[in-house]
């Protein structure tokens, strides 16, 4: 896809992108703490997500199985983390 037909995807579909990313703020529980959604984000150079809503490109990713291998991620990382502070 060259710059032109992307231009056109993101002028159609314009009021669509910060209807749906504005809901989304509007609907969160606002936690200064938290980790930073890259839905939220509009900003095409910091996440990609502005680009691929327009391309169409969804992630179709099981969640448990997501949460899981996070999960096993994490742990690992923590016991890695306290053998080696012993």
């Amino acid at each position: 896809m060259n710059p032109k037909e992307l231009e056109q995807k993101y002028q159609d579909k314009k009021e669509y992108f910060h209807k749906y990313t504005n809901n989304i703020k509007k609907k969160m529980k606002i936690d200064i703490y938290s980790v930073i959604n890259s839905t939220l984000i509009k900003n095409p150079y910091a996440t990609n997500f502005p680009k691929n809503f327009f391309l169409e490109k969804y992630q179709k990713q099981n969640k448990f199985i997501a949460f899981c291998k996070n999960t096993l991620n994490f742990y690992l990382k923590q016991f890695y983390f306290l053998q080696t502070y012993f």
